[in-house]
């Protein structure tokens, strides 16, 4: 069933990623129950240990990340939200932007999320030549 008002699972995954930076404290216990499993394109973490590990090194290497989630779908157990990422990496002076959702499965805690984002946009675009070409192949593909 869907509901007007968003599951606290949901609110505060919101709060945690909407501003990210080397500083920040997330309050995984919080938010992350001790069994979640967490995927993305290119990991596949269970465990809230290991997942902590795993934000603590994403973290380290930015200087902040911002999400700005623009719409979604909630039900009483499970969502879908849609967001971009502004992610500026700590030894870069340009921002990167990347679109993404991210589904999350909750009881009182996250229990399951599962990222998809463009992992060439996040990562290869960026490199000088590469990047040139894929954004050159991107654009003529979109035309």
């Amino acid at each position: 069933m869907v509901s007007s008002l968003e599951p606290q699972p949901v609110v505060l995954f919101k709060e945690v990623f909407a501003r990210l930076t080397p500083e920040t404290q997330m309050p995984l216990t919080q938010l992350y129950a001790a069994e979640v499993t967490f995927e993305d394109p290119m990991h596949k973490i269970v465990g809230l240990e290991a997942l902590a590990k795993y934000f603590a090194r994403l973290n380290a290497r930015i200087q902040y990340a911002e999400f700005v989630f623009e719409s979604k779908i909630v039900t009483d157990d499970q969502a879908a939200l849609t967001w971009k990422m502004v992610v500026r990496p700590k030894y870069s002076w340009k921002p990167v932007e990347v679109l993404g959702v991210s589904i999350l499965r909750f009881t009182d805690k996250i229990v399951y999320q599962r990222d998809y984002f463009d992992v060439g946009a996040m990562m290869y675009e960026q490199l000088p030549i590469f990047g040139w070409v894929l954004r050159r192949l991107k654009s003529a593909v979109s035309v």
